[in-house]
């Protein structure tokens, strides 16, 4: 599951330059309290086998969130749409690599791939402050579990 997770969040910022991307972007993972304002928040949520005949196939289930302001000129709703654009873009592919993150100067290829699948496109979240605009995703990641 690390593996999994660990690959995913590389893959995710390598779609974004290290300062952020065209709008200031970063991947924020797990945040403890709340969401972050203009970056995309990523929560996992568990993980289970997909058919019990191949107990090996693990399937975690991965919230993505937007919450932006208006800037730059931009309106709240315009901004948050702009960085759920650029998160479809970057989800565009639907698989990637899987490897062993833990020296991450030397990422080890683990010889297998992690996948996803949306469960739907991106959902408006009320806000009680109308400054915000709200964006949820949720996606399944598809991989080989790891022995333990």
């Amino acid at each position: 599951m690390q593996h999994a997770r660990d690959s995913f969040l590389k893959f995710l910022a390598s779609r974004f330059p290290p300062t952020g991307g065209p709008t200031g972007t970063k991947i924020v993972t797990d945040p403890e309290d709340e969401l972050s304002l203009n970056n995309l928040s990523v929560f996992f949520l568990n993980s289970a086998s997909v058919v019990k005949m191949n107990p090996g196939l693990q399937e975690m289930v991965v919230s993505l969130d937007v919450l932006a302001d208006g800037t730059a000129g931009e309106t709240a709703t315009h901004h948050a749409m702009t960085l759920a654009s650029m998160v479809n873009k970057a989800l565009s592919g639907g698989w990637i690599k899987k490897q062993d993150w833990t020296d991450p100067e030397n990422p080890v290829d683990l010889k297998t791939f992690v996948s996803w699948r949306p469960w739907g496109d991106w959902r408006r979240v009320p806000e009680p402050n109308e400054r915000y605009a709200h964006l949820n995703r949720t996606i399944s990641l598809i991989y080989i579990g790891e022995a333990v």
